[in-house]
């Protein structure tokens, strides 16, 4: 278990197996009253004769999913039916970063150019 800072408010991140009843068929779950995020180990999160990378990719995205309900909550605009939303922006995410990134990376260069002109 882990804990994590979500806008003022410490989270536990737990990895369970297919222990615990909460999950049912879920891969994962957050509960925000409780201030816990609780999300399928890799060995288990998906089923049948996948990859150990997709496990991982599928606990990451899972992982994403959940925290985005924390915050979601944390900020007040957490609704019983936000699914769909809460899907987009996790898929969004590290869409929006890699972008990010790449601008960030690209303006440091052209500012060292610049700074080599002069």
């Amino acid at each position: 278990m882990v804990s994590t800072n979500i806008l003022g408010t410490e989270y536990q991140v737990k990895l369970d197996d297919l222990r615990n009843p909460l999950l049912l068929d879920k891969a994962g779950l957050c509960k925000c009253y409780l201030h816990e995020i609780i999300v399928r180990k890799p060995e288990v999160i998906l089923e049948g004769d996948a990859t150990d990378e997709e496990r991982l990719v599928a606990l990451k995205e899972v992982l994403l999913h959940e925290l985005v309900h924390a915050y979601s909550r944390e900020t007040g605009t957490h609704y019983d039916d936000d699914e769909n939303l809460v899907e987009w922006i996790a898929w969004l995410i590290p869409k929006i970063v890699a972008s990010y990134e790449d601008v960030r990376i690209k303006l440091s260069e052209q500012e060292l150019e610049n700074e080599d002109k002069d």
